[in-house]
């Protein structure tokens, strides 16, 4: 079997790091059984690394939403970026805005941090970030950010995705409308509960699965994929041994088939475990 499992509010705990013991368990047992473990996640290589049980344990990696394909050894086995000239274009026409240019190792921001914290901030409840374990979370987020970037720095890095925290649902629809007549067939915006996302046309979590399970030759019906928020519902819809945590997003619970315990009960290890005690 091949478990596919998203990080952040379906298989990692909200403190840092997010993969306790219980988790590093319950996954290493997978791998040890002769599984295949995917992380499917929309993080770049330094949020990935950040987590250091995730990122050294022998499993694949899809990042950025689907834009990266890394294999065991932390090779790129695929990848799609944005043309300069939307990039370009972006940076030229919401220079004031605090949008994030994710590349590989690096995510820039063209405001100064305390404007991009106090945005990253204003997207979450009052007092979300009130207990230390969160700060710490925000702070690990935050830390990995460059400020105040150039243009000329944006368009020496090969882009992956570009994304401005909000929650202003109107604002972004607007922005992605702009975008889509500049651009009908180069990219693919979403909007999440917070942002706006922007990536490279047909790059979603559910294609990039596809083309990694076609490379490593494993049929869809041994395919088992997790998830709780917008950017897994192409995934969960694909597969029919797709499951949201309980925390998830009620688009993610409508589009999977099955529905599993919460990420603070373990719900995606748990599973887990279940399916390996059945096969």
């Amino acid at each position: 079997m091949l478990f596919a499992t998203d990080l952040d509010g379906t298989l990692l705990l909200p403190q840092v790091p997010g993969c306790d013991a219980r988790i590093e368990e319950g996954l290493m047992k997978a791998l040890a059984a002769g599984h295949e473990l995917v992380f499917i996640t929309g993080r770049n290589y330094q949020e990935l690394y950040n987590e250091k049980a995730i990122w050294q344990m022998p499993a694949y990696i899809i990042g950025m939403n689907g834009s990266i394909i890394l294999d065991k050894q932390r090779r790129i086995i695929y990848q799609n970026v944005l043309d300069k000239d939307i990039v370009k274009k972006i940076s030229d026409e919401y220079h004031d805005l605090p949008f994030e240019y994710i590349a590989f190792d690096q995510k820039m921001v063209t405001v100064d941090k305390k404007t991009f914290r106090e945005h990253f901030q204003s997207c979450f409840p009052p007092n979300f970030f009130a207990d230390q374990q969160m700060q710490q979370f925000m702070d690990m987020f935050l830390q990995t950010n460059s400020y105040e970037a150039k243009q000329e720095h944006l368009l020496s890095k090969a882009i992956f995705k570009i994304e401005l925290m909000s929650h202003d649902r109107d604002f972004c629809q607007r922005i992605a409308n702009e975008l889509y007549q500049w651009y009908p067939d180069k990219l693919t915006c979403y909007l999440t509960e917070n942002s706006l996302v922007i990536c490279c046309c047909y790059i979603d979590k559910a294609e990039s699965l596809a083309l990694l399970c076609e490379h490593l030759q494993i049929a869809d019906d041994q395919v088992h994929v997790f998830g709780d928020g917008h950017n897994d519902v192409s995934m969960l819809k694909k597969y029919e041994n797709s499951y949201a945590v309980a925390n998830g997003s009620e688009e993610a619970k409508n589009a999977a088939k099955h529905l599993i315990g919460e990420n603070v009960a373990y719900g995606v290890i748990e599973k887990i475990e279940q399916l390996m005690g059945q096969d």
